[in-house]
């Protein structure tokens, strides 16, 4: 049995009909818009549909947290999301919530507890610990981690 995926007409405009994330990479990759038409269009996922939304819901730490769930576990996989949409690294909207998220957030480093910590948490290991070196690793956020939304995602 063969089937056949290619992109119908329908799907198309169903697709354009969508967000501005599912618009500008529609536009791309399956129709033949100029690059200047759909950087337009990719321009908007900042401000409008799930980009928008997604930004809204960073808390004033720059996490993106979610009940019962562990601080990093949320705001990593919400950063995933975002730079899946394309979104324009450097839209200011953008810089200002990573800029957030990057200055009050660390990866905590001591044994058996990574999540994330705002940046001036410092933990003490017990007198009898080997390594005083654990605390929040400076640097050691999820934006870096994720590489969120770097120019080199080529958009062609």
């Amino acid at each position: 049995m063969s089937h056949d995926y290619a992109p119908r007409p329908a799907h198309i405009r169903w697709l354009l009909e969508a967000v501005p994330a599912i618009r500008w990479q529609t536009m791309r990759d399956l129709t033949d818009a100029s690059p200047a038409t759909f950087a337009a269009e990719r321009a908007r996922v900042a401000t409008e549909g799930i980009g928008a939304q997604i930004l809204a819901l960073q808390h004033d730490d720059g996490s993106w947290r979610r009940s019962g769930k562990p601080i990093w576990l949320s705001t990593l996989f919400t950063l995933q999301l975002l730079r899946a949409t394309g979104i324009d690294r450097t839209d200011p909207v953008v810089d200002l919530a990573i800029a957030r998220a990057e200055k009050n957030l660390r990866w905590n480093d001591y044994p058996g507890n990574w999540d994330l910590r705002p940046a001036d948490f410092h933990w003490s290991p017990p007198e009898d610990s080997a390594s005083s070196a654990h605390g929040c690793k400076p640097g050691g956020n999820p934006c870096r981690l994720v590489a969120i939304c770097q120019e080199n995602q080529r958009i062609q």
